[in-house]
């Protein structure tokens, strides 16, 4: 019973990573196609120019005109400390001595966290609102979805066979680190004559545990720089490697869980039939608005419970 609810947790959180993903690229795009970071760097820097300055005025449209005519000498969108200087010249403010000049960086530095808080939570609003879009447009009542889960066996394993593909392709687990560390070591070891064999056996160390045991073997070798160089030239190419083979895998694996999810609920027009489905929409569309992120991490930890789970199955059944 457990294995059960656990595997129809995995497919159910499968669908939301997949949603959440179709949410974080639109939401991206959103906030790349208003500039909304750039926009508010810009109101940040009007605001200091004028708190620096109290007798001299500056409107978002000055900054502009400025940013338009003198384009080689006032960067685009964000805008750094030094850049409010020379576009306070460029506007005819007076001339700054020390202390006007430290208090110009001293308000930029407090325009950059404000901007910063400021941009996060656009962010977050973009991201919830898409979320909502998404659920509506798709839509996807987690009620149904875990019913339908929970009906349908074949669907259900196909999804744990996806999210553990998506899982074991993530090169930043312990495992995976440490295969590329010993694989770059025995790459090392057939193209240099000078790395003994002992420190090639053990495999369950990371490329930085590598390294240390390369430099305690050979202390007194001239070339050891050179060594460290190119193992860490080798990991890095078997990073990239690995992470080109992990991003192909998990858009096969993407494109086969859409096709999985969009033809099994596709909704009619009658998708809101009942109360209950705007309940689930909005449910779907708040468990969206926590990020692709949250979603893999909780994938992968429910595909680690649900291996336990049928491993302690098959022992109590012996």
């Amino acid at each position: 019973m457990f294995t059960h609810i656990l595997a129809v947790s995995v497919g159910f959180v499968a669908i939301i990573l997949l949603l959440s993903l179709i949410v974080t690229i639109i939401s991206d795009t959103v906030l790349v196609l208003f500039r909304i970071r750039g926009r508010l760097f810009c109101y940040g820097a009007v605001s200091c120019i004028n708190a620096t300055f109290p007798k001299f005025r500056i409107k978002l449209s000055d900054l502009k005109k400025a940013q338009k005519e003198y384009g080689h000498l006032i960067p685009r969108g964000r805008i750094e400390a030094k850049d409010l200087e020379q576009l306070a010249h460029i506007l005819g403010a007076p001339a700054m001595d020390d202390a006007m000049t430290e208090r110009l960086h001293g308000m930029f530095h407090l325009m950059e966290r404000r901007t910063s808080e400021c941009f996060k939570g656009w962010v977050r609003i973009v991201t919830v609102s898409v979320s909502l879009v998404v659920a509506i447009a798709m839509p996807a009542d987690s009620f149904d979805i875990i019913q339908r889960l929970d009906r349908d066996a074949a669907l259900r394993a196909t999804l744990v066979d996806l999210s553990r593909t998506v899982v074991e392709s993530d090169i930043q687990r312990p495992d995976t680190t440490m295969e590329i560390a010993a694989a770059a070591l025995n790459e090392l070891a057939e193209t240099r004559s000078d790395v003994p064999a002992v420190i090639c056996a053990p495999r369950d160390r990371t490329p930085e545990e590598v390294i240390a045991g390369l430099c305690d073997e050979l202390a007194g070798n001239a070339e050891l720089a050179e060594i460290v160089q190119e193992y860490r030239g080798l990991v890095r190419k078997l990073e990239t490697r690995a992470r080109a083979e992990a991003n192909q895998t998990v858009s096969q694996a993407s494109l086969h869980l859409a096709e999985l999810v969009l033809k099994p609920f596709n909704y009619s027009s009658d998708s809101f039939a009942s109360p209950s489905s705007y309940l689930g929409v909005l449910v779907t569309a708040l468990l969206l608005s926590l990020g692709a992120p949250f979603w893999f991490d909780t994938l992968g930890r429910l595909i680690g419970m649900l291996d336990r789970s049928k491993k302690t199955g098959r022992v109590e059944a012996k």
